[in-house]
């Protein structure tokens, strides 16, 4: 009976190296989960990081182009701006050197018919003096036979700087009709084409005033 006892004793202990084995293999696998959820934390993380990263040089590469297109689209924009500035700059010295134009050729076709007024009457006074003498040598010995070809000349420079056509052609018409005065053949005829002369002076004025007034308006 005591032996029986004794060897369900002796049976009942665990055997020797199989006491520790279920803490191990728990311990184990607990620092398997550990690590495990190290790893892949430290791989999300270096993902996370690396896509972070990528994201950053997308966002920096967008910025630099970004930032690189508003420069170019500030030096065209700056370059646009001085090439209007340029266009209107000289736009404006061609109206203002038209409009002095203009002021010129009014002046000097109204001193040219006034000459050519005034030649006629010195021409008559020398017919008057000289019964014999002919119109033209009358005329060529005018006082003012050198005045009338330089402001003759003033006149023809101002019509071909001029841009509008019904300027120039109404300015050659003016010259025309000096001319006509001061190749008649006689005293009345020249004195008809005088004041044919004057008479075109009003239009003239009214129609050049009109222009002077429409290039102050630009």
């Amino acid at each position: 009976m005591v032996n029986m006892t004794l060897i369900i004793g002796e049976a009942s202990k665990p055997a020797n190296g199989l006491v520790g084995q279920p803490i191990l293999i728990a311990a184990i696998i607990t620092f398997a989960g550990v690590l495990l959820t190290v790893v892949v934390g430290t791989f999300a993380n270096f993902r996370l990081a690396n896509k972070r990263n990528e994201f950053d040089k997308d966002l920096a590469k967008q910025r630099f182009e970004n930032d690189k297109n508003l420069a170019e689209q500030n030096l065209l924009d700056e370059k646009t701006a001085r090439q209007e500035a340029r266009s209107r700059e000289l736009s404006l010295r061609r109206i203002d050197f038209q409009r002095q134009n203009l002021l010129t050729l009014q002046q000097s076709v109204h001193s040219l018919i006034n000459k050519t007024h005034q030649m006629c009457r010195l021409a008559s006074d020398v017919v008057e003096k000289k019964p014999n003498i002919s119109w033209k040598s009358a005329v060529a010995e005018g006082e003012l036979k050198n005045e009338i070809p330089e402001i003759f000349t003033t006149v023809a420079l101002c019509e071909v700087r001029s841009v509008n056509e019904e300027i120039r052609c109404r300015t050659d018409g003016v010259r025309k009709l000096v001319d006509s005065v001061l190749s008649a053949e006689s005293r009345e005829d020249a004195l008809k084409k005088v004041d044919d002369l004057k008479k075109s002076f009003e239009p003239f004025l009214i129609f050049t005033g009109e222009v002077i007034r429409e290039l102050d308006r630009n």
